[in-house]
């Protein structure tokens, strides 16, 4: 939903602002005509988003079709409750789930969002030889950046994975990845004593039509458990 919010009104939307409905207060602003207005309006009323985000859960699901404990929710009715006791997949980026920034300040790899010039790139906080300290493209509509981030949750014992990308097509490239046998062997060889550890990948990826057709890794960090 957020996205939509935001490239209308050119504004981000804060994870408080949210939970709390308070951005549904927005379409009142000023400078708005009255069509983006019934439009924000439209857009708010509605739960939304993006096919590329749809298709990693269907694959995530697909891991273990007959579990009854891994469940699928929207962002919009998720909680702080639900979130601290569970082990969570986050897909997509802030601008469709605000619940990634909660985990942003533990992230080397970030997707971030730019509402005024509709952009969004990847932010490396720290950049290594080699690596830049922002991936992002413009007018390359046939490629794109992602990312996947296994960490601690907010409380023990809990686990974290964030998979977003820079649009829906490089968001489903980072599930394909994620979940397919040449990803997890790419983990596994940078598992200490076979444990397996949390990571941050940032991952590039090429399309046509709309379908992720290659996918390689151009940065990795992990992290110590």
């Amino acid at each position: 939903m957020s996205l939509y919010y935001a490239g209308f009104s050119k504004q981000p939307v804060s994870l408080d602002d949210y939970l709390d409905y308070k951005y549904k207060n927005r379409a009142d602003l000023s400078g708005l005509t009255p069509e983006m207005r019934d439009t924000i309006n439209m857009i708010l009323g509605r739960n939304l988003g993006s096919v590329g985000d749809f298709q990693v859960a269907e694959r995530v699901m697909q891991l273990d079709a007959h579990s009854t404990t891994l469940k699928l929710a929207s962002a919009r009715a998720y909680t702080p409750e639900s979130i601290k006791a569970n082990n969570v997949i986050l897909i997509g980026g802030p601008e469709s789930n605000p619940w990634v920034n909660l985990y942003k300040d533990r992230m080397n790899f970030y997707v971030e969002y730019d509402a005024s010039l509709h952009h969004t790139f990847i932010v490396n906080r720290a950049p290594v030889a080699g690596e830049l300290s922002v991936y992002e493209l413009f007018g390359e509509p046939n490629r794109g950046y992602s990312i996947v981030a296994f960490l601690p949750n907010l409380s023990e014992r809990r686990y974290a994975m964030i998979i977003a990308g820079t649009d829906s097509q490089a968001t489903l490239a980072a599930g394909e990845w994620v979940t397919s046998s040449e990803g997890l062997a790419t983990i596994r060889q940078k598992a200490p004593n076979g444990r397996f550890p949390f990571f941050e990948v940032l991952l590039a990826s090429s399309k046509l039509v709309g379908t992720p057709l290659r996918t390689e890794v151009k940065a990795f960090r992990i992290h110590q458990r």
